[in-house]
């Protein structure tokens, strides 16, 4: 009696977690999975299908950091309930488990440039800047979360043309003091467009060094 052949998955079965549809963004489950060592979200979406998702060129890699991973610093304080999971409660909600290791506030949508790959979708005709008092408010959220924040990153949109930069990088350095005192260049700041002559400006007005990370590098 000649038994079929069974066939080999092409893929190694790596785990399962919970994804999103990439179309309708609904939470599905999905299985991780290497194939040609790569490894590749599998989604299946009742709406929408099968989907598969890179998630990292390098399985090799991607098991190695895997050793990395310790403990979570949870934050001190949370912003929002958990109703609705991962992602749709983000705040963060109380089943984050990590606290917010660096801090980002987009200061503006509105930039001097038009990059067809800009990843915040800014642009010339975007001319939204965020206002100081909410600046402000993030700020305050912040500490109240992290106590003493590791880092604070002021982007956008293109932030050094934000008609108020001064002042949100002077509310920084007051509000968050004691996170600048390790660090080598404070306050982060990330281009996103051209900078403008305010950047001089910028740093002729605070004592401490400012970071300015190139637009390479943001994106």
């Amino acid at each position: 009696m000649n038994a079929p052949v069974r066939k080999i998955s092409p893929y190694i079965f790596h785990g399962q977690t919970t994804s999103l549809c990439a179309e309708c963004y609904a939470l599905v489950p999905a299985k991780i999975i290497i194939e040609d060592n790569s490894v590749y979200y599998m989604k299946r979406c009742k709406t929408h299908g099968v989907q598969k998702a890179l998630v990292s060129s390098d399985a090799a890699y991607y098991k190695m950091a895997q050793d990395y991973v310790k403990p979570g610093d949870r934050p001190h304080v949370f912003q929002t309930r958990t109703e609705e999971g991962c992602p749709y409660d983000c705040g963060l909600c109380p089943d984050h488990e990590q606290h917010s290791c660096l801090a980002l506030i987009d200061v503006n949508e509105a930039c001097n440039l038009t990059c067809p790959v800009c990843f915040a979708d800014s642009s010339t005709e975007k001319s939204y800047h965020r206002p100081l008092a909410e600046i402000e408010k993030m700020m305050d959220a912040l500490v109240a979360s992290e106590g003493e924040p590791d880092l604070l990153q002021l982007s956008g949109g293109e932030p050094t043309i934000h008609p108020r930069i001064l002042e949100i990088i002077t509310a920084a350095t007051i509000v968050i003091p004691n996170s600048w005192k390790n660090l080598p260049m404070m306050p982060p700041i990330k281009p996103i467009g051209k900078k403008t002559a305010t950047i001089e400006n910028v740093v002729a007005s605070t004592a401490r060094p400012i970071s300015c990370v190139p637009s390479s590098e943001a994106w």
